[in-house]
């Protein structure tokens, strides 16, 4: 009797070597597409402000009110968008260092942050005291103020990664009739301008 083919099983070298091929087959890498480069132009935008206050000889009390702002500067002390903010009610002990890490303010739309818009407008930065008694005042000998811009990609800026603006102040002192200190910075380089004291934004 002779056999159908169909009932002749494949010859043991042919077996090995289909085996021997799809083995082979799956050890082949498979080829990534090279990676696109990013073509779109660096937008450095301020990403965060970090606050260093140095208390003089007259401390904040506890409870006693603390609010910092940083804006646009439009005018001479300006009422650009709000960008920054923070605050304490803590007591700010004699002759102390406190730092603020400041808020995002998230209604303001982000090309207000961008360091485009800020070299082109500046910036204002304001501390509002409210005192718990008429008699109580706070001494501020310094303000520093880090501005940190970094880009899309989360790549700090070359020369405005980490800019400190410093403000040493010898008239700065706080009180129930003169609760606003403020000042301004330029938008080319974040220079600072000789602080304010009054009751007035």
């Amino acid at each position: 009797m002779i056999a159908s083919w169909a009932q002749v099983p494949a010859p043991l070298s042919i077996k090995r070597d289909s085996t021997f091929k799809k083995n082979m087959l799956e050890r082949v890498p498979i080829k990534q597409a090279p990676a696109t480069k990013n073509t779109a132009p660096n937008v450095y935008t301020l990403n965060s402000v970090k606050v260093s206050i140095q208390t003089g000889n007259d401390n904040k009390e506890n409870g006693a009110s603390m609010i910092f702002f940083v804006r646009e500067k439009t005018g001479v002390w300006g009422q650009g968008a709000d960008l920054f903010q923070g605050g304490s009610k803590s007591e700010l002990k004699v002759n102390s260092t406190t730092e603020l890490i400041l808020d995002k303010v998230p209604a303001t739309t982000a090309a207000s942050y961008t360091l485009e818009n800020l070299q082109a407008r500046g910036l204002y930065f304001a501390v509002y005291y409210s005192p718990n008694f008429l008699t109580d005042a706070w001494k501020i000998e310094a303000i520093t103020i880090t501005l940190e811009f970094k880009d899309q990609y989360g790549n700090l800026h070359s020369s405005f990664g980490n800019r400190v603006v410093q403000y040493n102040i010898s008239n700065g002192l706080l009180t129930n009739s003169k609760w606003l200190l403020k000042a301004t910075a330029d938008g080319a380089f974040f220079i600072p301008s000789p602080v304010t004291i009054d009751n007035k934004f």
